[in-house]
């Protein structure tokens, strides 16, 4: 046997419903050279594995089976890094979930020529549809708006769902990650990815080439965003590994770790805006998570606790006694979506008064919200002694800094960043 350029890693448990849409999307590829299939099953009871040997056996030497007796990820185990990658024998390596697959046969290909003809590169990857089995919605990611090399707001700075773990192909090499990498918890996508980038570029190709399935049954993603206490931990984790990850990389891309902070925090938000609760109720979860974590996490925690207290409960004294120290200055909300209402109700509930919202364009916006008059940016840039409440989501950061310093804004304050404070210019990425 030839010796495999790509070894292909596969995770499955309990996805019988899938897993064959994974096998059928490896047999398609067309390569022109060796691609060796390593396939880890750990113990699923669903009739999983009996596909996966129906497989085997009509494929003989296509793929590397590993039929767990015992659940492994319940002991403790990293399957991934201490079975998997150690077993792996190409240059490169590709990834597949057993609820996700793919759907052209060249993805391999594609992938292995781009890494081959671009040294540079440690990491190329793919757009993806992404279909939400919840609602039964198929529609593309469309991570970015073309095919390009990645930069720190995009990899970063992430928008969800951002870069589908089916559609990446890495250099070996560059999944030996540093044991900072390996402390963020149960999913190591995000983790990989950021190292990933302090070792080289990461390539983007604007092909749909996979499918991820978002809250498949028995998913991580839908265990965790349907359980708030689960949810407050792996936060509370991912906020620790973004502090350590600033430092390790002498905090060259401090503006966007803190953006994705915050929008990893909205997370909570989210899930309490759907399924609201006294806010004593949420400070028992989150009290319950320090105990737990012996309270070592306590200064991400108190993060959580402070947006959730300001989004849910309109409770932030940081920011009210900012806004309302501003005597003589007119206030505007800076937005007129789901953000801007909830900073309207905190203002409102706060008994801050504020004369108006604004927006880019009036086309696609209300006139008129909370019995304000919504204006344009344009417009807003004439007044004088004002102060802009910038309420729309880090998602369109770089849009919203590029108007507000377009238009030659200095007085303004973005309320999640940095406990209320101005942040004023963007963090060298270079």
């Amino acid at each position: 046997m030839c010796q495999p350029v790509v070894s292909v890693l596969a995770l499955t448990f309990n996805q019988a419903d899938y897993v064959e849409d994974m096998l059928k999307g490896f047999i398609k590829q067309v390569t022109d050279f060796e691609v060796e299939y390593i396939i880890h099953d750990d113990a699923s009871t669903d009739g999983t594995q009996e596909i996966l040997k129906e497989y085997e056996e009509k494929y003989p030497g296509k793929f590397r089976m590993i039929y767990e007796d015992s659940n492994q990820w319940s002991k403790g185990r990293k399957i991934f890094r201490e079975i998997l990658l150690p077993m792996a024998r190409g240059k490169y390596i590709a990834f597949c979930e057993g609820d996700d697959y793919w759907i052209d046969r060249n993805k391999l290909q594609k992938q292995k020529d781009f890494l081959d003809q671009h040294e540079d590169c440690v990491c190329v990857a793919h757009n993806a549809l992404i279909w939400y089995c919840a609602t039964g919605i198929l529609c593309a990611m469309d991570n970015y708006d073309k095919s390009r090399y990645l930069e720190a707001r995009d990899v970063i700075d992430r928008r969800h769902p951002s870069i589908a773990t089916a559609s990446k192909m890495h250099r070996k090499e560059v999944l030996y990650v540093d044991p900072l990498f390996l402390s963020c918890g149960e999913v190591g996508d995000m983790p990989a990815d950021f190292f990933a980038f302090t070792k080289g570029k990461i390539y983007y190709m604007d092909e749909i080439m996979s499918v991820y399935r978002y809250e498949s049954s028995g998913s991580w993603s839908q265990r965790v965003n349907h359980n708030l206490k689960k949810l407050i931990d792996w936060r509370a984790v991912t906020l620790r590994f973004l502090h350590q990850y600033d430092l390790y990389t002498k905090e060259k891309y401090t503006f966007y770790v803190q953006l994705y902070m915050t929008r990893s925090v909205l997370g909570v938000v989210e899930y309490l805006l759907k399924e609201p609760i006294p806010e004593q109720k949420f400070m028992e979860y989150v009290n319950v998570v320090r105990e737990e974590k012996n309270h070592e996490y306590d200064i991400y925690l108190d993060q959580i606790e402070r947006i959730v207290k300001l989004m849910i409960y309109y409770r932030s004294p940081a920011l009210e006694a900012l806004l309302k120290g501003q005597h003589g200055t007119d206030i505007y909300l800076y937005g007129a979506g789901k953000y801007a209402d909830i900073m309207a109700n905190f203002l409102e509930r706060n008994h801050i008064g504020f004369d108006g919202f604004v927006v880019n364009s009036l086309q696609d916006n209300p006139r008129e919200l909370h019995g304000k008059k919504v204006i344009e940016l344009s417009e807003y840039r004439k007044k004088e002694s004002t102060l802009l409440v910038v309420a729309i989501s880090s998602i369109l950061w770089d849009e919203v800094l590029e108007g507000i310093e377009r238009n030659g804004i200095n007085n303004w304050v973005y309320p999640l960043l940095i406990e209320a404070s101005n942040f004023k210019g963007k963090e060298n990425e270079k």
